[in-house]
């Protein structure tokens, strides 16, 4: 029993909660539109309490893209009878990581919602469990026109991730945008699409 109550404190830490999800669609409640997400975007710098700071040639890219009608009926075929606290619609955004670089697509789903946070559901044909409740909220940040943040939200701000539409942005302005954000300012960072010397 002891075992049972530590493996499921362990998974609410890991995969948030229920009443996390609440507080964190509560509290990002700005609008972020489908289409300034549309597009490549490509993890330039990364963020965390513990961890590397080397930085990496690699460049990880993520792919937002409009569902087809076929699309959206097969997400709502298989996700609208769960009982779910949003619903997929046509603003919803497919979403596909490492889509267009040689690493392997690690990430497949779509986002719902026009707010910065979004939920977020696996590819109906993904037979995998993304977490104990079917559904993930994960928070998108606009800071301009070409650099955005992401988090998710089981993570309580523990790990950020900061997206450009470039991956040969400038790093003084990366830097620029870095030391405006003193919740990312004070963790360890690290930087992704380094260029090769």
């Amino acid at each position: 029993m002891f075992r049972a109550i530590i493996i499921l404190s362990i998974l609410t830490v890991a995969f948030g909660s229920l009443e996390l999800f609440t507080q964190c669609t509560d509290t990002y409640k700005e609008t972020i539109q489908r289409d300034y997400l549309l597009g490549d975007w490509y993890l330039v710098y990364e963020f965390t309490l513990f961890g590397t700071t080397l930085p990496s040639i690699n460049c990880p890219n993520s792919t937002f893209t409009i569902p087809t009608a076929e699309e959206i009926k097969a997400y709502k075929d298989k996700y609208d009878s769960a009982g779910f606290p949003f619903t997929i619609d046509d603003n919803s955004v497919l979403y596909e990581e490492n889509k267009n670089s040689q690493y392997t697509s690690a990430k497949v789903g779509l986002y719902a919602g026009d707010a910065e946070a979004k939920y977020f559901v696996l590819d109906p044909k993904s037979p995998g469990l993304l977490n104990m409740y079917g559904y993930e909220v994960e928070i998108y940040n606009r800071v301009n026109d070409n650099f955005m943040f992401y988090q998710r939200c089981a993570m309580r701000g523990h790990h950020r991730m900061l997206f450009s539409r470039n991956k040969d942005a400038p790093h003084e302005e990366m830097l620029a945008i870095i030391n405006s954000h003193p919740e990312v300012k004070r963790m360890n960072a690290r930087r992704y699409c380094t260029p090769r010397l």
